[in-house]
């Protein structure tokens, strides 16, 4: 069958699949919820929400914790015709404004969330006068589910808004992204299709948050479009016990699931190869590998690590996309090993031939990410006009799958989506053989001399020296008008004592020099690095902190080292 709309997908299946989702909380603690009894008790969360006067239109912030409980409130609202809005609980100063925000951009919100959540907001976080007006559009989770009476349906159309999904910085003006049930319908299609799937017995695991596009799309709604059973654990609970991951894996016989970079390293430097001998990857066919920069170097580590366990040496997929895709835009073929390019660093500007590196040469070797899946489109253009095949541009995309535009938001919209229907995806690459690489985010390139640099080719290389770790360094720059120049910085994770930062300041500005042939303005031993909840470093809040003053000390005291 067919399905246009996502209240027609959850509808047949629960008429038709004994399939359903497997909540998984600890190694013996594991709750299944069938299609069918995902539909029954999320029209009881509908009648609630109901009775509480919302109607069809109405936007819905969702800030659970609980995965089941968060699920059954976003179908409520998708068969109610509300429009969920998913956000991350409060658990920073950050995330609790970037509430704030994003409420008084919608139109006609209201808010699902703990009694714990709420008394964040208010208490800790210093939002009371916020909380105290908006306390009749508050619904506490635990009374949405009291009660057997069924809601009423609404049968949207396919072109009809399903839900909006912010961005995870969206700390000043957010963004956020409109998707309608055919776009995300047409990309959950097209994704299994780039994945060859739904193959009979397939299953997926995931740990990415389902505030994500990844988690909630990816590994919720594209396995419901195939099928078949899923399994979700918390991410909370992959940061405690990364080995869990692959516990479940071997235990359940996964065959599918997902990990940006964070989540390769992380596991490595907590795996204990003695506890978990007894894991069989083997029934393991792809794991997905998008959301930031895929690291070969990490993906190839992870692989020798884990053969042991019988994991394959071609199960990492390489994917790009974005939130404005719904998801996905290109895949690579399926169970083929990850292919690279090593071009030139000398080439890397906007409308630039790139030259590949021959044996030998220094360059910066970039991954294929692949084709366009089906229904989505890819072009590459310079000045507005389509470049041919390995010359670097701005990507675009197009699709069923491609949103609209922002909500309630006409003016980050136009700047966008041109009047083609191309969106600008901000990214920067070049198509080879057919297939797309991507050289880094166009707001992330550092000119120096008239020469590109991408902060994540910066920080490749900067963690070949002892003691700087994939994720814990970051490179960023800004115009200094007082020296009428681009300075240079790097953020680097360090919780050693200051004095013990200094030989790595001096290692790192030798290092750079050598590989690219410029100074390193400041180096700053940061205690935490930004990130959001897939993994993707935040270097605009590090650049930011910088400006507003935050580490002057920091950097009075290792010039002061230094020079001593």
């Amino acid at each position: 069958m067919e399905y246009k709309t996502l209240v027609e997908l959850l509808i047949e299946r629960a008429n038709t699949s004994t399939k359903g989702i497997i909540f998984v909380e600890g190694s013996s603690n594991e709750e299944i919820l069938s299609y069918k009894d995902l539909f029954a008790k999320s029209l009881v969360v509908l009648s609630n929400l109901q009775k509480k006067g919302l109607l069809p239109g109405h936007e819905v912030v969702i800030q659970l914790d609980n995965n089941k409980n968060f699920i059954l409130v976003f179908w409520a609202c998708i068969l109610g015709g509300f429009i969920p809005v998913p956000l991350n609980v409060a658990k920073n100063h950050e995330l609790a404004l970037k509430t704030l925000n994003v409420w008084n951009f919608l139109i006609m919100p209201y808010l699902v969330s703990s009694v714990q959540n709420i008394d964040r907001l208010a208490n800790t976080y210093g939002l009371a006068e916020f909380i105290n007006n908006i306390r009749d559009k508050i619904f506490i989770e635990n009374d949405l589910f009291e009660g057997n009476e069924f809601g009423n349906i609404f049968y949207p159309k396919d072109d009809d808004l399903a839900y909006i999904q912010f961005s995870s910085g969206s700390t000043g003006n957010p963004k956020g992204v409109k998707l309608t049930h055919k776009n995300l319908i047409t990309n959950s299609t097209s994704i299994l299709k780039g994945m060859k799937l739904p193959l009979q017995g397939d299953l997926s695991f995931s740990w990415m948050p389902l505030t994500h596009d990844m988690g909630l799309i990816g590994y919720h709604i594209t396995p419901m479009v195939a099928g078949y059973d899923h399994y979700i654990m918390p991410t909370e609970l992959f940061i405690r016990r990364p080995s869990l991951w692959l516990q479940k894996i071997s235990e359940h016989r996964i065959t599918n699931t997902a990990s940006p970079n964070f989540g390769y390293k992380y596991l490595i430097n907590r795996l204990d190869e003695e506890s978990n001998k007894n894991i069989d990857l083997s029934s393991l066919r792809l794991i997905l590998n998008g959301a930031e920069p895929i690291s070969y170097d990490l993906c190839k580590e992870f692989v020798e690590r884990l053969a042991t366990y019988g994991l394959k040496r071609n199960v990492i997929l390489p994917v790009y996309g974005l939130a404005e895709a719904s998801l996905a835009v290109t895949f690579c073929q399926p169970e083929k090993e990850i292919q690279t390019l090593k071009i030139k660093r000398d080439f890397l500007n906007i409308g630039d031939n790139i030259q590949i590196a021959k044996s030998g040469e220094e360059g910066i070797t970039l991954i294929n990410v692949g084709k366009p899946i089906d229904k989505c489109y890819v072009k590459i253009a310079y000045n507005q006009h389509v470049v041919s095949e390995d010359m670097i541009g701005n990507i675009y995309i197009k699709g069923e799958n491609v949103t609209s535009g922002y909500y309630n938001n006409e003016k980050a919209t136009k700047e966008i989506i041109d009047i083609e229907e191309w969106l600008s995806t901000g990214d920067i690459g070049f198509i080879h053989e057919g297939a797309l690489f991507v050289t880094g985010r166009e707001k992330d390139i550092i000119i120096i001399n008239g020469h590109n640099y991408y902060s994540h080719d910066l920080e490749r290389y900067a963690e070949e020296i002892k003691g700087i770790e994939i994720g814990k360094i970051v490179f960023t720059s800004y115009l200094n008008d007082t020296a009428q120049k681009e300075e240079v910085i790097a953020f680097v994770l360090h919780k050693g004592k200051i004095e013990d930062f200094i030989p790595l300041v001096i290692n790192l500005k030798k290092h750079i020099n050598q590989g690219f042939g410029f100074e390193i303005d400041k180096i700053i031993q940061v205690k935490e690095i930004p990130k959001t909840t897939s993994g993707k470093i935040q270097r605009y809040k590090l650049k930011e902190n910088y400006l507003n003053g935050l580490y002057s000390e920091v950097c009075d005291k290792i010039e002061k080292l230094i020079f001593e």
